[in-house]
């Protein structure tokens, strides 16, 4: 009888494949956050630059009498607000390039507390502009020249009206913000650096270390052995920290109700849908779409199960291809090229990195 795959791996010795390091993956698979940052040290330059800024923001307080003013004030907000986005975004993403590095877990801490300071400095606008006469507001639009780019920024304001709160309120809830984050973090430090899955055996024999990133490619694996050994494996290190993700979920919803009602919303579900201006009917119908169509749904897993030939589908099935065509692999640099070619078809003025 032949030897398979699994066999002849142990037969001649079998591999450990372990998670790789940084160092060992090839730059182009790695993201260029240079673009978004030159370095380390601009980075903190621009932290400096951004608490400047955030002290000149705090300057126009009490001064939002004219649309001149109002523009120049605006201008300056959303010119530090997209200077913060770049600093948090290259700081977080250092961090999660390896999540053990104290040194980029200090620089997320420190762009957290900055976007803070940078959002408790602009609480003052959204009150002072709302205490703006709306029929003097709309005509410093229409005559103010720059000022109609923040046209549909303060038509949405005022569709906010009944939930902006007094100056000194907005500072407590934007300096509130960090604290708010706490749960998340906290379970992001689980999830990402904390957590350890073990190992399992794979198709050809190999001991191969659990990833997040393996996680699902071994789901899609024929061999439903190798399917079953990684969701138990995986899943079985969130049930080590099941009480201690229980307790960040219930302060993350406890966060949730604190500030929806602070903004005098009825539910946390209202508040947040409503920055995006969504009716929660469209969220309900949603749900009720989905339970419409169960049976559909039904009736799939009862096929895949069939096309599996399984006595019982467990959720280890539901990735697997139940067609041998989908085991073709797609190169990332011809996914590459296809997202090039999608973007050409787009307006020019989508390409913008304004935009």
């Amino acid at each position: 009888m032949k030897a398979g795959p699994r066999e002849t791996a142990q037969m001649e010795g079998s591999m450990e494949i372990k998670q790789k390091k940084r160092a060992e993956i090839a730059d182009e698979f790695k993201w260029h956050l240079n673009d978004l940052v030159a370095s380390d040290e601009a980075w903190k330059d621009g932290v400096a630059d951004l608490q400047a800024r955030a002290e000149r923001l705090a300057g126009y307080a009490g001064k939002l009498t004219d649309g001149e003013t109002l523009l120049a004030c605006l201008n300056d907000c959303f010119a530090a607000f997209e200077i913060e986005g770049r600093l948090y975004a290259y700081a977080n993403m250092k961090f999660h390039e390896d999540t053990n590095i104290t040194k980029y877990q200090s620089m997320a801490d420190l762009a957290q507390s900055t976007s803070v300071k940078i959002s408790a400095a602009a609480a003052f606008i959204d009150p002072e502009i709302l205490l703006i006469d709306e029929a003097r507001l709309r005509g410093w639009i229409e005559t103010v020249p720059g000022l109609k780019l923040y046209e549909h920024f303060i038509e949405n304001l005022l569709r906010s009206k009944e939930h902006i709160l007094s100056k000194e309120l907005e500072e407590l809830l934007a300096a509130a913000g960090e604290i708010g984050s706490a749960a998340e973090n906290i379970y992001d430090m689980i999830h990402d650096t904390d957590m350890k899955f073990g190992n399992i055996t794979d198709e050809n024999g190999n001991t191969m270390e659990m990833t997040h990133g393996r996680f699902i490619r071994s789901l899609e694996s024929r061999d439903r052995r190798v399917r079953k050994e990684a969701f138990d494996t995986y899943y079985a290190a969130f049930q080590k920290q099941k009480n201690t993700i229980t307790a960040a979920y219930n302060a993350s919803v406890k966060k949730d109700i604190f500030f929806a009602k602070s903004r005098k919303h009825e539910t946390a579900m209202g508040a947040a849908l409503f920055g995006n201006n969504i009716p929660q009917e469209v969220y309900t119908r949603l749900i009720e779409t989905v339970h419409e169509f169960l049976p559909q749904m039904h009736r799939y897993i009862r096929l895949r199960k069939k096309a599996l030939n399984v006595p019982e589908l467990h959720y280890y099935d539901l990735y697997t291809p139940i067609v041998r065509q989908a085991d073709e692999t797609v190169p990332f640099a011809c996914c590459a090229q296809f997202f090039i070619r999608f973007c050409m078809i787009l307006p020019s003025n989508s390409l913008s990195a304004n935009t």
